[in-house]
């Protein structure tokens, strides 16, 4: 028995050393001490049982653990860092092509008039600017435009549009104000809107045609407060109807001579509501060039929303064409008539010059009840971004159709320069003459 066991235990020994010989050469290392433990045992029984506890534990588990812990964390070390540095060049160039898609304040300006609003939730550009008018002389101004779309997933409906502007000039005229019009998904219906603040120091002639044509002009500070709103509506194909809110607060806070007033206040709060009926077939409202726009809008001021002491009203009927001729050639023509109830208070009377009709008539220059106008104009690019017009017209403002006479007529024409700041929302530098007088207007937008 002693010898069998002695050699039973010699086979298991050499069966073992292959083992250890076979793990290290896997790399698993083994203690030598094991396997001496091993081969001098001499009893069987339980010292056997403690036997292969010693092989077993022997076996430095720790040591290769963390030595194969070590090879993995060096064989994937390589493959982080490149994932790293495949993950920050990924961020870098999503972090390029942001700037690249948004631009910087140069890229917005030199190429503002690409529609960018598939592309980005806000497509805006601003612009600091010398300003020249009759009315304000020489200052600075500022424009903001910002084109954007309440639904990206339709490629018919017109972006929406909002313009921040503000002016102040070396004569105390300071203006501040936000319009734009907003197109609600379905394209059915449409919201323009505008809010503003002036003070302007202003020549004053009066509040109707015979004053402001025999009386000398006096100094007035006025100081403006207005928001108006319009909705409309598509009930059918090109047509809509419409509401609208008006609201206004003027107040002439300095005038060298009251007088010129004719015995009405200087101040006055007047809040009007409306409906309209409209046909517009235009391509696009800020700058068209094709369609027909009637329109016809009747406004109410309660006595109850204002401080005038009566109720008052307001009609303003508008047809205008657009018609491509040539290249880069539009033929727009306008006829516009306002008619308002009678005494108006001065705030709402009718006036030539300014931004939209008969330019180049100082802002005030001729008021009344009452206005037609007719204006034509020939647009044609250029190149770029860039535009000539040339346009005429004439108008006239009066008391009422009964006492309107021909000399009361007004001619108007000049020369203007585009700039399309915004995709189809140009800056406008306009030249006008009238009857014996010269202005210059800069505005957003086309007149009509």
């Amino acid at each position: 028995m002693g010898i069998r066991y002695k050699a039973g235990v010699m086979v298991v020994s050499l069966l073992l050393a292959a083992c250890f010989e076979t793990l290290s050469a896997r790399g698993i290392p083994a203690s030598a001490g094991g396997l001496g433990t091993l081969i001098l045992q001499p009893e069987p029984g339980a010292d056997s049982v403690r036997v292969w506890r010693d092989v077993l534990f022997e076996v430095d588990v720790k040591a290769w653990a963390d030595s194969l812990s070590a090879k993995r964390k060096s064989r994937d070390s390589v493959p982080a860092a490149s994932s790293r540095k495949r993950r920050s060049d990924s961020a870098m160039r999503s972090d390029t092509a942001k700037q690249n898609k948004e631009g910087n304040f140069w890229q917005r300006t030199v190429s503002g008039h690409e529609d960018r609003t598939f592309e980005q939730a806000f497509d805006y550009s601003l612009v600091l600017f010398p300003t020249y008018t009759n009315e304000g002389s020489f200052g600075i101004g500022g424009i903001g435009a910002a084109l954007f779309r309440l639904d990206r997933r339709d490629s018919l409906m017109p972006p929406s549009d909002l313009s921040l502007e503000g002016n102040a000039s070396l004569r105390g005229f300071f203006y501040a104000g936000a319009y734009g019009t907003l197109y609600f998904p379905g394209r059915r219906s449409r919201l323009y809107y505008e809010v503003s603040f002036s003070q302007q120091n202003l020549d004053f002639w009066g509040i109707c045609y015979d004053s402001c044509h025999v009386r000398p002009p006096v100094s007035q500070t006025r100081w403006n407060v207005m928001a108006l709103g319009y909705y409309d509506y598509r009930v059918l194909k090109n047509f809509y109807i419409g509401a609208a809110l008006d609201f206004s607060y003027n107040n002439a806070v300095k005038m060298a001579d009251p007088a010129y007033l004719d015995g009405q206040r200087s101040s006055y709060i007047l809040t009007g509501i409306g409906l309209s009926l409209q046909y517009d077939s235009r391509d696009y409202a800020q700058n068209p060039t094709q369609g027909l726009n009637l329109l016809l809008r009747q406004m109410v001021y309660p006595s109850f929303m204002g401080d005038a002491g009566r109720t008052l009203w307001r009609t303003t009927f508008t047809a205008s064409y657009y018609q491509r001729l040539w290249r880069g050639a539009v033929l727009a023509t306008e006829l516009y008539a306002e008619c308002n109830a009678k005494d108006m208070p001065w705030p709402l009377k009718e006036s030539v010059g300014g931004y939209y009709r008969l330019r180049g008539y100082y802002q005030g220059r001729y008021m009344d009840n009452n206005l037609f106008s007719f204006q034509l104009e020939l647009r044609q690019k250029l190149f770029w971004r860039v535009g000539l017009v040339a346009f005429g017209g004439f108008g006239s403002v009066f008391s009422s159709f009964q006492d309107w006479r021909a000399d009361q007529l007004l001619p108007a024409y000049g020369v203007g320069l585009r700039f399309e700041f915004k995709h189809n929302l140009n800056v406008r530098l306009d030249c006008g003459w009238g009857r014996e007088v010269f202005g210059v207007v800069f505005a957003i937008g086309e007149s009509f």
